[in-house]
């Protein structure tokens, strides 16, 4: 539940944001509309043993919780939501500091709406761990697409599993 108001209150923010830029619409240059031409894939998938970086698994040998960033393979093609605004900026005429703003909305929803996309199922499940007192705490970034969690080494091989998951390091 907390995380459906948080997700809620994430776009809710982006597009009270991106609407104080104009008076007029931008064309849907900008929108998170989170189409898979929009992200750019930057892993094949790899076994589930290769996601977990060696210095995690020996850090598990001195302690039953850890703290470490889940990074996922799905990021925002932020060059390509850049250009298209700076397109719809120029064919709107928009003065130079209206296309910044312009080009740094767009970028910030795009980052927000790929990390909400794809940080669903592993937010969830880390959630349901909390509960069961196998993670401290967790926190989601978007900028990097991230994840970032204090839990057991089961917490973290089952996270492995999951498809989203490029790696799994360290947060040093």
């Amino acid at each position: 539940m907390r995380r459906k108001y948080r997700k809620i209150l994430s776009l809710l923010s982006a597009f009270v944001l991106f609407m104080s830029i104009f008076a007029g619409p931008v064309g849907g240059q900008a929108s998170a509309s989170g189409t898979k031409d929009r992200m750019v894939n930057v892993s094949k998938q790899i076994d589930t043993k290769q996601k977990i970086s060696g210095d995690l698994q020996k850090k598990f040998d001195k302690n039953k919780k850890v703290q470490f960033l889940v990074l996922l393979k799905e990021q925002a093609d932020t060059q390509k939501v850049a250009k298209n605004a700076k397109a719809s900026a120029a064919s709107k005429k928009l003065s130079a500091y209206s296309t910044k703003n312009l080009v740094r909305s767009a970028v910030i929803t795009e980052l927000k709406a790929t990390a909400d996309m794809t940080q669903g199922r592993i937010l969830d499940f880390v959630e349901s761990e909390k509960d069961k007192g196998n993670v401290a705490e967790f926190e989601s970034f978007y900028v990097v697409n991230a994840i970032a969690i204090t839990g057991t080494k089961e917490v973290m091989e089952k996270i492995a599993t999951f498809d989203e998951v490029d790696k799994i390091v360290p947060d040093e």
